[in-house]
């Protein structure tokens, strides 16, 4: 709820009441010992955590009935690396990235696998990079795939993908990458920070010179 906070720590998660100003501590066996790298809650209430080196657990409320020691679903088709992102669309399907396993697609109420995207597949699900930097769900229509080295654009609706053309020296690679206002796509990577204009079909660079430190 909007009172609640659950923070990742390294391992467990802290679940801080943001009225009372205090926070308690859990670390079930569901979440294996591991470091909290994700946390996002989806449309139905549960909580599904990406893990550092152990993949992807979901929370599943209406098993634990409220307890966060219990009721953790391990996501098994997902392999045992680090998750980088997850995001839910209004379709309430989780997208998770992973470390050189491209990104999947999970219908959250099911947990079935609805599509995964990696250098492996083939047609619209092949991505450029084997593992997923970041993710972004910028529409109904476009979900922002980053890889080490580029830009992937998926439209889940009509199935279709394309990749953006590699900035002039571009040899950075993308860690992150969020939405703004007015519908810029801002990039952070490990030389600077990107801002792509959709208008425009412009990138821009931000570094030292602008301040970037």
């Amino acid at each position: 709820d909007s009172n609640t906070l659950l923070i990742g720590a390294q391992p467990g998660f802290f679940v801080y009441d943001i009225k009372k100003g205090s926070a308690v501590f859990y670390n079930p066996p569901g979440l294996y010992g591991r470091t909290i790298r994700e946390i996002k809650e989806d449309r139905l209430g549960n909580i599904w955590f990406g893990l550092h080196g152990k993949g992807l657990v979901k929370w599943n409320k209406e098993l634990a009935k409220g307890n966060f020691n219990l009721g953790f679903e391990k996501i098994e088709y997902v392999p045992d690396l680090i998750v980088s992102r997850i995001r839910i669309d209004k379709q309430n399907h989780v997208w998770v990235g992973i470390e050189l396993k491209g990104a999947f697609e999970i219908n959250a109420s099911d947990k079935k696998l609805v599509a995964h995207f990696g250098a492996d597949e083939t047609g619209v699900f092949k991505l450029p990079d084997v593992g997923v930097s970041s993710l972004n769900i910028y529409s109904d229509t476009m979900v922002v795939i980053t890889t080490a080295r580029n830009i992937v654009l998926h439209n889940p609706i009509r199935r279709t993908t394309r990749v953006l053309p590699q900035p002039i020296n571009q040899n950075s690679e993308y860690a992150a990458i969020e939405k703004d206002g007015l519908g810029n796509i801002w990039m952070s990577t490990n030389s600077g920070l990107l801002r792509y204009d959709f208008s425009s079909n412009i990138m821009f660079r931000f570094e030292k010179k602008n301040g970037i430190q």
